[in-house]
Formats: C-alpha cells, structure tokens, sequence
C-alpha cells in the first residue's frame, strides 16, 4: 500500500520538497452524505460536475485537480473530465457510473 505524506511530514530540513504538499477536498453529491436534496430542478450528474468544477475553481481557486470518486460520484467525475479536460489532471475510474452515454 502507498502512504500519502502527512502535511507535517513535509519538511524541507528532511529533504522532503514543499512542492509535494497538496490538499484534499472531499465533496458530498447533493442529495447523498451531508447534502441536502434540491427542490428547485433535478439533480444530474451533468450538473453536479459543473457544480463541483466551480466549487474547485472559482470558489476554491484551483486551477486543475485531480478527481476520485465511485459509484454514482464515478459518473460525475467522468462528466467533469468530460467537460473540463484542461482543469483535470488526473482521474481514476470505477464504478458502474463511469459509462460514458449520450446526454439524456
């Protein structure tokens, strides 16, 4: 198994290079985890990846990213690389929402 650097195990005096460092932002899609459902219009996986991409750009300052995500989340980040291929940088599928189908 890989272990992933803890924030604090970066360190420079170590020999460990800053530029290692990144975040992890974790997202619950609406209607599932933390989130409420929405009222106002159906929940697509369309639109929860322009939600997602925006929350990560424009609300967070990202200028790419890399996505994981399974099960009904598979189908959205595939529709995120979809739509913004220049914002991801890396994107691991599984799951049965990964398909990729015409919009519908």
């Amino acid at each position: 198994m890989w272990r992933l650097p803890n924030r604090n195990d970066i360190d420079p005096h170590r020999g460990a290079d800053p530029a290692d460092r990144f975040d992890v932002v974790i997202g619950s899609l609406p209607g599932y985890g933390f989130v409420g459902t929405t009222t106002d219009r159906p929940m697509t996986r369309w639109r929860m990846g322009r939600l997602f991409h925006r929350l990560l750009t424009e609300e967070l300052g990202y200028r790419s990213y890399g996505i994981r995500a399974s099960d009904i989340g598979a189908g959205v980040q595939l529709q995120m690389a979809l739509d913004h291929p220049e914002a991801v940088i890396g994107l691991p599928l599984s799951g049965p929402g990964c398909r990729t189908s015409p919009r519908t």
